[in-house]
């Protein structure tokens, strides 16, 4: 199968892109790891984020807090 056949076929199936699902689930695991009582920059680097503050932006944007508040809530 092609890239861009794999590509669509994944976007009809899924209603997402490969790279954005890849992104939210690693964001859903964050979330787990925060709970779990990881600290945000943890949680940034052990799931392959290289920068905690475009980590935030993006946990914000998903979750509508930032990331420091969830792990606030666990310690």
């Amino acid at each position: 199968m092609s890239r861009s056949k794999f590509y669509q076929q994944f976007k009809l199936a899924l209603g997402t892109s490969p790279a954005l699902w890849q992104q939210q689930l690693r964001l859903k695991k964050a979330y787990s790891k925060l709970l779990q009582g990881r600290t945000v920059s943890q949680a940034c680097y052990e799931l392959g984020f290289n920068c905690p503050s475009h980590f935030s932006r993006l946990f914000k944007h998903a979750y509508g807090v930032p990331p420091a508040n969830i792990a606030k809530k666990n310690h």
